[in-house]
């Protein structure tokens, strides 16, 4: 049995959901005060979306997409059973939405590293 399978045969206690419950509406109301500060001219500076911010933004995004995920999961697979069809596409979506979130918090890391590492320019002097 791989990795796939023994996680995915694993069932989350109600409690283990809970602790992803919290996060995915914590995040959603961030995300929607995001969205309501979009018609404001000019939004609120923790809601604006600049070259610096965006990768930020979207980890968040995906984040909030892959917790949806999570926690429907079950339901959406019981759903799918009843038109006859595998779990196959479900996982591919939780793998792939996990693998995104993966790579982009590797990038912001990524992005934090550089920025340590970057060395000041040196002021010319005249």
């Amino acid at each position: 049995m791989g990795f796939v399978e023994a996680f995915f045969l694993h069932e989350l206690s109600p409690a283990q959901r809970i602790n992803f419950v919290y996060p995915f509406l914590i995040l959603g109301l961030v995300i929607c005060a995001q969205i309501s500060q979009l018609p404001e001219k000019p939004p609120a500076r923790w809601a604006r979306i600049t070259k610096e911010s965006k990768l930020y933004w979207q980890t968040a995004w995906v984040l909030e997409a892959f917790l949806l995920t999570q926690l429907t999961y079950d339901i959406i697979k019981d759903k799918m059973a009843e038109f006859g069809l595998n779990d196959t596409f479900l996982n591919g979506v939780w793998l792939g939405l996990l693998a995104l979130e993966a790579l982009l918090v590797l990038g912001v890391a990524a992005r934090i590293v550089s920025r340590k590492l970057q060395v000041a320019p040196k002021e010319k002097t005249t």
